[in-house]
């Protein structure tokens, strides 16, 4: 009896960690976001994608605009926005990870220890240092004082799902299952 209990409390202490959500902030930018009837386009797929990648759970707030989304990353009360140009003002509050196959440049360099969470004091010793050769590509924006901390490994599969074009996949069924948003044909 008392295994019992103290397997089903065991059970929820460690479910809401199982459970955990990444926070995402979306406005109405179509094709890129729609809120209606649900969260959908361009940069959904790809977030869709990124959340399987990391076995997580999305939890979507809305956004009056994309630049109130800017500001609620840069303070740390969403973990991602997708659709972000890299810039250097924007390194200050979110690492930038590119999701197009356009983007050229090297995607990241490690210097840490097997199974090292990434993290600011990280960034800040130079231990992680992400980089894009490409100013004018789309990236995930993740907040540097959100509650998402990223693993090695969970950046080396981000970084093979990049490689091998799956967000660009991604994007590009979206694209093809919703033409009339495009006022040219999709490929």
């Amino acid at each position: 009896m008392k295994a019992t209990i103290v397997f089903i409390i065991l059970l929820f202490i460690t479910l809401p960690i199982n459970a955990k959500s990444i926070k995402v902030c979306i406005d109405h930018y179509p094709p890129f976001q729609m809120l209606s009837p649900k969260p959908s386009g361009e940069n959904i797929s790809a977030i869709n994608l990124l959340a399987k990648i990391l076995k997580r759970e999305i939890t979507y707030v809305e956004g009056d605009s994309f630049d109130y989304c800017i500001k609620l990353l840069e303070v740390g009360q969403v973990d991602i926005l997708a659709g972000l140009n890299d810039n250097p003002q924007r390194h200050e509050f979110a690492y930038l990870l590119p999701y197009s196959k356009k983007q050229a440049g090297e995607f990241f360099a490690w210097a840490g220890k097997r199974g090292d969470v990434i993290s600011s004091e990280l960034v800040l010793n130079g231990q992680f240092i992400m980089q894009s050769n490409s100013l004018s590509n789309l990236h995930f924006g993740i907040s540097k004082k959100g509650d998402l901390l990223l693993s090695k490994t969970d950046i080396l599969k981000i970084d093979q799902a990049f490689q091998k074009g799956l967000f660009s996949d991604a994007i590009l069924l979206f694209k093809k299952s919703h033409p009339n948003l495009y006022l040219n044909e999709v490929n």
